[in-house]
């Protein structure tokens, strides 16, 4: 979509790296993560989401079932 992520849970971020790693902080965390983004027509909103990484004791983390 045109829309321009503004901050991760309450963090501003410049840039797609500091998007990804504000997502990998989410998921390494509690898996919710709170999206401040503007629209192409200038409107601010939240966007909520639950993101999921399942694990196994002494594994990489993998793709939950």
């Amino acid at each position: 979509s045109d829309d321009e992520i503004l901050a991760v849970n309450g963090h501003r971020v410049a840039g797609t790296s500091q998007v990804v790693f504000g997502l990998l902080d989410a998921m390494s965390s509690d898996g919710q993560v709170a999206l401040a983004v503007r629209g192409k027509d200038g409107a601010t909103r939240v966007a909520r989401l639950a993101v999921q990484m399942c694990r196994q004791a002494g594994t990489a983390p993998r793709q939950c079932p």
